[in-house]
Formats: C-alpha cells, structure tokens, sequence
C-alpha cells in the first residue's frame, strides 16, 4: 500500500453513529476552525463562532467556540501529520467523518462521561504517540464547560 493509499484510507468517510446532538455541534464547529487553519482567506473563523453562537446561546457560545478552538490547537501541537476532516458547507460531506475525527470525537465523548482511560487511548492514537497532556487538559477544560451539560439546559 502507497503513502497516499494508506492516508486515503485514514481519511475515509463513515456515517455519524454513535454520536449525539452535543458531539455533533462540536464537530460542526471543529471544522469550521479547521477550514479556517486550511484557507485564512475565507471568513470561516466568523461562522465558525456564528454557528457556536448559535448552538449554545449568546451566553456559552463565544466560551464554547474558544474552547473548541483550543483543543484542535492542542491537538496540532502535538500530531505530526495533517488531520483529515470532512467539509461543512457540503452536506453529503457533513454527515460523515473521518478517523480522525471519530477519535477527536471519542476522545472528548469519553472525557465528558469520566472515561479517562478511555479518553487516553484516543488522545494517545490521536496525537500520533506525541505527548496528549496539553491536548487533555484543553479536552477536560471543554467538557467542564456548562453548555455541555445536560443538565444546564
């Protein structure tokens, strides 16, 4: 298997079971950022924080999207290799994911749910075998967030 066939494969879109409303959101918001980091020159930083406005309230969105955005920073810190994701504005796109996003998703599912070790084992495959601590902490700091628990609303 090629380089390139191998990546492919990494990158290749599934559907998005097994995640709720809440991961759905924060994914949406992910890639945002990420087209964002992709092409500067579109405003995509601005619907970025629109659509977490919008998810969360006026109250938590900007909050939320700050967050977000420091996770995916932490977890570029610390991976090697280009973080596949799927684009937002196509909507066949949009309704599946990537390996990599799957275990961003599952890192920050098992972290909100107290599955440390769990959340660990994605952040470890993640990052590449990198050190994950900055990328968990930024994680753990998301999932403490209010507008995250079920609870608040």
């Amino acid at each position: 298997m090629t380089e390139r066939q191998a990546t492919e494969k990494k990158t290749a879109p599934a559907p998005n079971a097994g995640f709720d409303g809440r991961d759905l959101v924060l994914l949406t918001v992910m890639r945002r950022f990420l087209l964002a980091y992709a092409d500067p020159s579109k405003p995509y930083w601005e619907t970025a924080m629109d659509f977490s406005v919008a998810s969360f309230g006026h109250a938590w969105g900007p909050g939320m999207a700050y967050s977000i955005m420091d996770v995916l920073r932490k977890m570029r810190e610390a991976r090697r290799t280009v973080f596949g994701f799927m684009n937002p504005c196509c909507a066949s796109c949009a309704a599946k994911t990537t390996d990599c996003e799957r275990l961003l998703l599952q890192t920050i599912s098992s972290m909100r749910r107290g599955d440390h070790a769990r959340a660990r084992m994605d952040a470890l495959i993640l990052c590449e075998g990198h050190d994950t601590d900055r990328f968990l902490a930024a994680v753990s700091r998301l999932v403490a967030k209010p507008a995250l628990n079920p609870l608040s609303g």
